[in-house]
């Protein structure tokens, strides 16, 4: 057998370092702004000090730029216009001064980052006379993560709420903020935060909200929430005192043996209200919880229900209820105990449907029954078909090489109507190629945003434990969350995305992600080559004259053996000479992006 493959201790970890540190802006000329004085004017309530991080941002680089700040000299002014939307801002460039408006802060925070942008964009340059800028969120919620916290799963199964490492060093948390997001989630467990009058507190619990308190406080000073993931209400072993205690709570069990909970108990909904309730009564500054309620693990009787049958589950006699009206019960519960406590934070129902057979029709129907309020999530990319070398593929799970969406997120999203509705995006990189941070292919990121605008989608859930670094593909998701995709083509909005880092070369830039984008597209669409193909294990691929036969690794278990040269295990819906041909294809429109780059 290979070995284990070990994990090297966090403080190896360059790219931690990496995300804690400011990396000032590089000019043409040392000092672009000649020592000239530059005065800043609140006009605007800030009450509260929200805007000092962005401030201190901007002040920052306008000294970089080499400007002073003075009592006197260009102006530029915060004002506030109580006419605009939440988020939305403007800006206007005189020959004197810049007025940037909004009607609230995180408005203006927008509205400072955007100023940055302009003039990194022009070489450190103030704006032009005559720059006019409008821009409002289509995306409403927009949820990130951190690359380096834990996952709280088997093998690692850290719980980043008992350790003392600061997973959220304020020079990330500044860089999300320019980027866009609002949002931030860590993985929890329900009964380990909160308090129920059905069960003993967990011993841990009081150790664990004081540090999720100190996080959400942290992060909200950059205009990012803090989201509670979680899976729940997660099914219960046999020997679990609430099922001895309380069976009237439970339904059908798994094949595993777990008891699924029955939201139309009385005792399961004062479970989950008294415990979600208790969670931000203590931390109000939370943003909400997203939760897989149905397709990852157990939780309710409908995760004994087949997903392309219609046939009624045995204790749907007990309730009476359809498969609708039980989710609709469990979603308005959970609501309701959230709502108890913090009345703005969000509930984000994921329903996570990574499958290719299509759906009976009660479970796209589910989002019907969600409450309005309620984000009901859905997988943009899974169940998604392609055609390649001239043959249909489905594609399950998360995909960046594919544009999407997937007729299943569709049907969701017609069947949510004017409901809140949100998507499930793997964008960074995907299982596709995890040993990289991003995969600078930002167009495609254009057409998914683009397609999510049409849908009337409003929320965004932008990537998994992988493909969350900071990189070109979050700062598009970010600009892209503002687009109104009517004034702006594709290859202009890829030249404004590279115009701050890369100015007068942004167009040949612009063109070299375009080459990356069409090769991308050639990636085997198929889940098994997504997820155990060598190229995950790269140079660590054990290849041999003589086969071994051994099992592939799958790139998600980090304590796996790294291993396998079972390589048929990867080419389901594929020969081996049509994967070659594919990634030959790739590899040869890559080059031609980097022979754009090189003289660069």
């Amino acid at each position: 057998m290979f070995e284990n493959n070990i994990i090297p201790d966090m403080k190896e970890w360059g790219f931690v370092s990496e995300l804690s540190q400011h990396t000032p802006p590089v000019f043409s000329q040392s000092r672009p702004g000649n020592n000239a004085p530059i005065r800043l004017q609140m006009a605007f309530d800030d009450a509260k000090g929200a805007l000092e991080t962005a401030l201190f941002s901007l002040r920052r680089l306008l000294t970089d730029a080499g400007y002073q700040l003075a009592d006197e000299g260009y102006l530029i002014e915060l004002k506030e216009n109580a006419n605009l939307s939440h988020e939305e801002y403007a800006i206007t460039a005189f020959e004197h001064s810049t007025l940037l408006v909004a009607a609230d802060t995180e408005g203006m925070r927008r509205a400072v980052y955007e100023l940055e942008d302009l003039i990194l964009s022009q070489d450190g340059l103030l704006p032009m006379p005559g720059t006019e800028i409008a821009r409002k969120p289509f995306l409403k919620t927009r949820i990130g993560r951190c690359p380096f916290s834990p996952i709280k799963r088997w093998p690692v199964n850290t719980d980043e709420l008992l350790d003392d490492v600061d997973y959220y060093p304020e020079e990330y948390l500044e860089t999300l903020a320019h980027e866009g997001v609002n949002g931030i989630w860590i993985v929890t467990a329900l009964r380990e935060l909160g308090a129920t009058s059905l069960c003993p507190p967990d011993p841990l619990r009081a150790r664990r909200l004081a540090k999720l308190s100190a996080v959400a406080r942290k992060t909200l000073r950059y205009g990012i929430k803090l989201y509670l993931f979680m899976i729940e209400p997660f099914a219960a072993s046999a020997d679990d005192p609430l099922v001895k205690r309380f069976p009237e709570m439970f339904g059908p069990t798994t094949d595993s043996g777990y008891h699924t909970f029955c939201p139309c108990s009385r005792y399961t909904r004062q479970y989950l209200l008294e415990l979600l309730s208790s969670i931000f009564r203590a931390v109000p500054e939370l943003g909400g919880v997203i939760d897989i309620n149905l397709g990852e693990r157990a939780t309710t009787c409908l995760s004994c229900q087949a997903l392309d049958s219609d046939l009624p589950l045995p204790c749907q006699s007990r309730c009476g209820k359809s498969f609708g009206s039980i989710m609709g019960t469990l979603l308005a519960t959970m609501n309701d105990g959230i709502h108890a406590a913090a009345p703005d934070a969000k509930l984000i129902a994921w329903f996570y449907l990574p499958h290719a057979k299509p759906h009976a029709e009660w479970v796209e129907g589910l989002a019907e029954y969600a409450p309005k309020d309620v984000i009901v999530q859905a997988n943009f990319e899974s169940g998604g078909e392609k055609i390649q070398l001239g043959r249909r593929h489905l594609g399950l799970d998360y995909w960046v090489s594919y544009d999407g969406p997937a007729m299943s997120f569709v049907k969701m999203a017609q069947k949510r109507g004017d409901g809140e509705f949100g998507a499930k995006l793997q964008l960074g990189c995907g299982h596709e190629l995890t040993p990289v941070a991003c995969i600078p292919a930002p167009s495609i990121a254009f057409r998914k945003y683009r397609s999510m605008h049409e849908l009337g989608v409003r929320h965004a859930m932008q990537a998994w434990y992988i493909g969350n670094f900071p990189d070109v593909m979050s700062r598009a998701m970010g600009k892209l969350s503002f687009e109104n995709f009517a004034s702006e083509s594709e290859e202009a909005f890829l030249v404004r995305l590279a115009r701050p880092l890369w100015r007068e070369d942004a167009p040949t830039v612009a063109k070299a992600w375009q080459y990356f984008d069409m090769a991308y597209q050639h990636f085997p669409f198929s889940i098994m080559f997504q997820y155990y193909a060598p190229q995950n294990a790269m140079p660590r691929w054990p290849f041999h004259f003589l086969p071994d036969l051994m099992p592939l690794a799958p790139p998600w278990k980090p304590n796996y053996p790294f291993g396998g040269d079972a390589i048929g295990e990867a080419l389901a819906g594929f020969s081996i000479e049509e994967c070659l041909e594919l990634l030959e294809e790739m590899v040869s429109g890559w080059n031609q992006g980097l022979e754009c780059l090189r003289p660069l």
